[in-house]
């Protein structure tokens, strides 16, 4: 009878102590594939660094190129956002690097100072910098280390193709409105100046008319749009001169902290001119007639490539411009129906075969460009 009842006992006892071990295997297999999913979660091959003010549209413009390379390579992408590192681009630029990404990606200038500081403390990784190049505080250095590849446009090419369009297409008042504080906006004007003068004397066109509104910090867009000429028949620029002063100074600036939406803010002030962008990616506004710009997602498709498959030395700078097939013309019917992608296609081939020559020099006056065909006008506001 006791050795029933002990026996019955020990049953009982074996059937807690099988399910406690169950329990205890199913709970470290939970706890192991957790810890194994946060893991994957972190590791990535490529690693794409923003921040909270960075244009949406050029961003999105970036990830299609990353989305693009990566499914073709067959690897896994993540994005590190400063936002989630509160704010901080050393501790975001740490955490890409522990993702074991190959190569770590930064969109713009932002992070020239950044990568500058540490590109020799992350000596196994690989920096891709998009259209900028490492350079210390004051801007007396711009060492690049040996896992930093920079990649660049052409700004100059960029505003060529727009003053050259726009003289093409018939007009013969133009203007250019210029950020005199970025030297960005000062090539995309040059170039502007120099597609004019080259599309007047291939067309043998004469009284073709350029001005030039120059900005500066105290100069707000109201008082800008002001200088432009009432019969002007197109008003060019680049889309970051005129958010970075209405940022810092304009009495009617939007309140809004992204560029996009600034951007908007922006052309509304020039609602009454058509207006062409040369650099610009949010452009969804009525009066912008054409849109001149570098093609961002291809080139990031193919320097990731390139990167992977062994076609780029660090320490190297990567030029995209109309010799590879780099920049994009887009305008709306009616504004731009004689310069297409014919004609395009043509212009590139002719800085390709170094038939033209586009100075993008910004130490020197527009004096010095050696325009013939165009007439321009400086309008300097106090």
């Amino acid at each position: 009878m006791k050795f029933k009842i002990f026996h019955k006992n020990l049953t009982v006892i074996s059937i807690v102590l099988l399910a406690f071990v169950i329990i205890i295997l199913i709970g470290t297999e939970l706890i192991f594939d957790k810890k194994k999913s946060s893991n994957d979660k972190k590791n990535c091959d490529i690693a794409l660094v923003t921040y909270d003010k960075i244009d949406e549209a050029y961003f999105k413009l970036i990830c299609s190129g990353v989305e693009n390379a990566s499914d073709l390579l067959d690897k896994k992408y993540l994005i590190f956002s400063v936002a989630d590192y509160k704010g901080s681009y050393e501790d975001t630029l740490k955490a890409a690097v522990n993702s074991k990404a190959a190569v770590v990606i930064l969109p713009d200038s932002t992070f020239e100072e950044v990568i500058y500081n540490y590109q020799n403390q992350y000596t196994n990784t690989y920096f891709l910098l998009i259209d900028a190049i490492p350079h210390n505080v004051d801007n007396t250095d711009n060492t690049a280390s040996d896992n930093v590849i920079s990649v660049l446009f052409d700004e100059a090419e960029v505003g060529f193709f727009a003053g050259y369009a726009a003289v093409c297409e018939g007009y013969d008042k133009l203007s250019f409105i210029c950020d005199d504080t970025m030297s960005k906006s000062i090539r995309y004007c040059y170039g502007f100046l120099q597609g004019a003068d080259y599309a007047a004397i291939e067309n043998d066109v004469k009284n073709i008319e350029v001005s030039i509104i120059h900005l500066n910090e105290s100069v707000d867009i109201e008082q800008t749009v002001k200088s432009v000429e009432k019969d002007v028949d197109i008003v060019a620029t680049s889309s970051m001169s005129l958010i970075e002063v209405q940022t810092a100074n304009s009495s009617q600036a939007s309140n809004s902290d992204t560029e996009a939406e600034q951007d908007n803010t922006v052309t509304s002030y020039l609602s009454g001119y058509p207006v062409m962008f040369c650099g610009g990616y949010n452009l969804d506004t009525d009066n912008v007639v054409a849109t001149v710009t570098n093609d961002i997602t291809s080139s990031i498709n193919d320097i990731i490539i390139d990167f992977f498959t062994d076609n780029l030395d660090g320490s190297s700078i990567v030029n995209f411009d109309a010799k590879n097939n780099k920049i994009s013309f887009v305008s709306e019917i009616g504004f731009f129906d004689k310069f297409g992608e014919e004609e395009r296609k043509a212009l590139a081939l002719k800085i390709l075969n170094n038939e033209i020559t586009i100075i993008g020099d910004t130490t020197i006056s527009t004096e010095e460009l050696d325009l013939t065909r165009i007439a321009v006008k400086e309008n300097k506001i106090p």
